[in-house]
This record gives structure tokens, C-alpha cells and sequence, in this order.
């Protein structure tokens, strides 16, 4: 497994993985890999209201449509919006760290910490 690779499996491990919209901890609107949702994503999946169920993680208020049916979430959307995401959080990461100073493991870590602060 590649240090990208790696990294993947980390961030996912870190954030969960959920077929579904679900308001995070903050309220937010979020999907698959802790992807924040944008407004015109909600519309375009037809998101009117959220309804508490039990999941793996536990119960989460998830996006319901016009009859208060969960929606679900495809594997490819979730993954090119987590590929998308991680892409950002990574090239943030690189920005960040003085030059030289690339050692692998702390360029993961600020990926994640990126990832989850929302640099994506």
C-alpha cells in the first residue's frame, strides 16, 4: 500500500463512512466521508427535512426527501467527493509544511487535520 493509500484508509478510518446526508457534530450538513454539503448538492438530491435513525455510528439525523424517506448515497458519489476532498486537504498540507520538512507522516497528519478543519 502507497503513502497515499495510507493516508486514505487514515482519513476514512478517522471520519467514518456513511451512505447518507447526516448533520454532523456542528449541524452541518454532511455526506459519505465527512464531505460538507453545499447547498446546490442537497437541492440536486432532493434533501426537505432529516429524520433520526439508528447507524453504525450510532443515531444520526439523516436527509429525508419529500416522504421522509433516508437518502442514500452511491459509493462513486461518495468516493469522488472523498478523492476530491482529500486532493485539497493534501495540497493545503504541502503548502503548509516548510520546505524540506515533507516526512511522510506529519504530511499525512496535517492532511487529516486539513480534511477535518475543512480544507478541501
Amino acid at each position: 500500500m502507497n503513502d497515499y493509500e495510507k493516508l486514505k484508509k487514515m482519513v476514512e478510518e478517522e471520519e467514518g463512512r456513511l451512505s447518507m446526508v447526516y448533520l454532523d457534530t456542528e449541524g452541518k450538513p454532511t455526506g459519505g466521508i465527512g464531505h460538507l454539503m453545499e447547498e446546490s448538492e442537497l437541492n440536486s438530491l432532493g434533501v426537505v427535512g432529516y429524520t433520526t435513525i439508528p447507524t453504525m455510528y450510532g443515531p444520526r439525523e439523516v436527509g429525508t426527501d419529500k416522504n421522509g424517506t433516508p437518502i442514500s448515497l452511491t459509493d462513486e458519489w461518495i468516493d469522488g467527493r472523498f478523492e476530491n476532498d482529500l486532493g485539497k486537504a493534501f495540497v493545503a498540507a504541502e503548502q503548509q509544511l516548510p520546505v524540506g520538512a515533507g516526512v511522510d507522516g506529519m504530511l499525512n497528519r496535517l492532511t487529516a487535520v486539513n480534511f477535518q478543519l475543512g480544507e478541501n
